[in-house]
């Protein structure tokens, strides 16, 4: 049993996978957030021209 719990050879796969995901997740987290810095300076545009 101890066989089955052990990762052995395949520990570099596992926290190869785990980085890359963690990038994956930060990379998404960084495109929300400019998206949303870009959607709030194009709101604010459009509301300076419309009080104009």
């Amino acid at each position: 049993m101890s066989g089955v719990i052990e990762p052995g050879a395949y520990i570099e796969f596992v926290w190869a996978s785990y980085a890359l995901t963690a990038l994956g997740v930060a990379g998404l987290v960084l495109f929300i957030l400019n998206e949303r810095s870009s959607a709030r300076r194009h709101l604010q545009r459009e509301q300076d021209e419309a009080g104009e």
